[in-house]
């Protein structure tokens, strides 16, 4: 998964997806399903990239 090696700019905010547990849900999801870049890219469109992928390590199976 590419999210721990990419460098971040600011983000702009108007653009961040709000971090919900449907959210934390689907990124797991994607995990669970072989799809971990279209995990990464949903984590890096929130506010804390790292913090949203921790949180949804709960619904990885």
């Amino acid at each position: 998964m590419g999210l721990f090696n990419r460098k971040r700019s600011a983000p702009d905010t108007a653009q961040l997806l709000p971090v919900t547990d449907q959210l934390i849900r689907q990124i797991a999801d994607h995990v669970n399903n072989g799809r971990p870049d279209e995990a990464s890219a949903l984590a890096e469109q929130t506010a804390d990239p790292q913090q949203t992928a921790l949180a949804a390590f709960r619904y990885i199976d």
